[in-house]
């Protein structure tokens, strides 16, 4: 599995010099997942139904595979 994390950062800067950078909202620092499953090709009909079924915007419960616990 590779992960990529993309942080959305905002920055002010002041005419003395400085700045000041904040994270742009409250879920700033993007994930993108790359996964690599071994499924049958019926599992892998029914995972292909169940992200279409939720658009790319709906939200479902799943867990993080290298995390443990809460």
């Amino acid at each position: 599995m590779e992960v990529n994390s993309q942080p959305s950062v905002r920055e002010v800067r002041f005419g003395d010099g400085y700045s000041q950078r904040m994270a742009a909202g409250l879920n700033a620092d993007l994930k993108t997942y790359r996964v690599m499953l071994s499924v049958t090709r019926e599992e892998a009909r029914h995972l292909e139904a169940f992200l279409a079924e939720h658009g790319g915007w709906r939200h479902f419960c799943g867990s993080h595979p290298m995390h443990t616990g809460r």
